[in-house]
């Protein structure tokens, strides 16, 4: 069994979706067997009318006679479907998630058929609220990738925490091969599941490779001036916003480029302490034509996570794996998941620490460290991790007798 389809099922909209280099790199490596299908997060009468209005008004217009597909990037197409109620909502109904089958299924099979998708089957799930999903296109293969700890979120209830691990659980049972994307999320669920492989996360280096360059210029250069200091990611609950603030008052000098959407939830004092340094910038949410311009101006790349919140021990940020693509130095709360890349990341508690550790990443930066950076970026491209998950389904599909299958446990790289 050399060729499968492969089905995603996104645990947010496409349009702000956190890895769309992992979902791009999967088409291009899966080129030879046909086009990859993502199904969007689905479109929900009650919430996506008051939440999302345009993108409902889009789905009320659209032409009903054809399955509402659209090319996202080459042999990547995506299906906006609907469902009753949002998953969410949805898993906690009795009932709600079976009638979001009965209604989701014949979108989906429709779609495959309009793409001539024929190979055997394998379904993709990335969220515990999918537990209902599992055996919905007669798939050889499920598969679950865990890349948060996700009953960790900070603000839920206790029975909302319960609740997500339930959900989890069922869904680790319907499920033949899980990738976790750190080393806790590895240790913790090989307990639950006997089939389980560490698959960190990564980057997409053509995307960032014109920044190298003016890495490197930069790097030759640190000498002569302060620092401009960049985050990359959404500014939520478990970023250290008051380690930022710190930073940008005691050195009024460096610059602090902040790029992401403000999550609710985030440290409102703290931010409005952001807004009033004169020496940061607050970009947003920004489209991908335009940051590498913003990019390229960033000197040392910070990961300031709050180290007491149980959610950080089991990430391994996307932006430790983009920042390294830059070839940019840089410098971590401690508590995070950087097992992926041992030795290349500086780590500080406390803004006087943490400041330090800048300062010296910058003052220390040459082209010859941005050029190593560069190259380790190479074995943690997303091309690379779509290459090694391929690997593991074909393992476990191969493993597989005629009517079952047989799980295989896997060790960390």
């Amino acid at each position: 069994m050399d060729g499968f389809s492969i089905v995603f099922f996104l645990s947010s909209e496409w349009s702000h979706y956190h890895r769309p280099g992992l979902l791009r790199a999967m088409a291009r490596a899966q080129a030879d067997h046909g086009p990859v299908l993502v199904v969007n997060n689905p479109v929900c009468p009650l919430s996506t009318r008051w939440h999302r209005p345009q993108r409902w008004q889009q789905w009320c217009a659209r032409d009903r006679q054809t399955p509402p597909l659209q090319t996202i990037a080459d042999n990547l197409v995506l299906l906006d479907a609907r469902v009753a109620l949002h998953d969410k909502l949805a898993s906690g109904l009795p009932g709600a998630g079976h009638l979001n089958r009965h209604l989701l299924g014949p979108q989906v099979h429709a779609a495959m058929v309009a793409l001539g998708m024929h190979h055997p089957r394998v379904s993709w799930f990335q969220f515990p609220t999918f537990c209902h999903y599992p055996g919905l296109l007669q798939e050889q293969l499920a598969v679950y990738e865990c890349y948060d700890e996700h009953a960790d979120v900070p603000g839920l209830s206790a029975y909302a925490k319960r609740r997500v691990r339930g959900l989890e659980k069922r869904l680790l049972q319907a499920c033949d091969l899980v990738f976790t994307t750190s080393l806790p999320l590895y240790e913790t669920r090989r307990a639950l599941h006997p089939n389980v492989a560490l698959t960190y996360n990564g980057a997409d280096l053509e995307f960032f490779a014109p920044i190298g360059q003016d890495s490197m210029r930069r790097a030759a250069q640190s000498a002569r001036r302060a620092p401009t200091v960049g985050y990359l990611g959404t500014l939520h609950e478990h970023t250290d916003l008051a380690l930022l603030a710190d930073m940008a008052q005691r050195c009024p000098d460096w610059r602090l480029v902040l790029i992401g959407p403000v999550q609710k939830g985030a440290d409102a004092y703290q931010l409005a302490r952001l807004r009033a340094s004169s020496n940061v910038t607050l970009h947003g949410w920004v489209e991908e034509g335009d940051l590498v311009r913003l990019l390229r101006e960033i000197d040392v790349g910070v990961i300031p996570y709050r180290s007491e919140a149980v959610f950080n021990r089991f990430v391994n940020p996307n932006k430790l794996h983009e920042y390294t693509a830059m070839g940019k130095p840089v410098v971590a709360s401690p508590g995070i998941d950087v097992s992926s890349h041992t030795g290349m990341v500086r780590t500080a508690q406390g803004a006087t620490a943490f400041i330090e550790a800048v300062r010296q990443a910058h003052a220390t930066n040459t082209p010859t460290l941005v050029q190593e950076r560069l190259q380790f970026a190479i074995g943690n491209s997303w091309d690379a991790r779509a290459a090694l998950m391929l690997g593991h389904i074909h393992r476990t599909l191969h493993a597989r007798p005629a009517a079952s299958l047989v799980h295989l446990s896997t060790s960390p790289p």
